[in-house]
């Protein structure tokens, strides 16, 4: 079904406990102090994802097609933010750039998949 859904349709549970878990460890463990992810760098990508979440929201809300459609207001919606979803990953770029690595590798490979998996309104609303 997907990376975010199991085969029923469902969200996938270990999303949320145990895969988040290792994935959240990854980022924080490391020898070297430069390359954990710390609280400011994470903020900032959760609010830029919070501000599309939000653009898409009310885009969604504000649709001018067929009120009785929330499916039709929802796929609209997804792909007029869906350009600026995919740009997400041309901030993660620059926040790895090798000279001054802001963020991790291990959570730019996370965040760099997870924004690749996105591939309808509802991957978005998993994400």
């Amino acid at each position: 079904m997907g990376f975010y859904y199991d085969e029923t349709g469902n969200l996938k549970a270990e999303l949320l406990s145990t895969q988040a878990e290792q994935y959240a460890i990854s980022f924080v463990q490391s020898a070297d102090r430069k390359s954990k992810l710390n609280a400011n760098q994470l903020r900032r990508f959760y609010n830029e994802c919070k501000n599309l979440e939000k653009r898409f929201n009310f885009a969604r809300q504000n649709y001018q097609g067929d009120k009785e459609s929330v499916d039709k207001a929802s796929q609209a919606a997804f792909l007029q933010v869906l350009p600026l979803i995919k740009m997400l990953k041309a901030k993660v770029s620059y926040a790895t750039n090798p000279s001054n690595p802001k963020i991790p590798k291990s959570f730019a490979t996370w965040l760099n998949g997870s924004i690749d998996a996105i591939e309808t309104d509802k991957d978005f609303e998993a994400f």
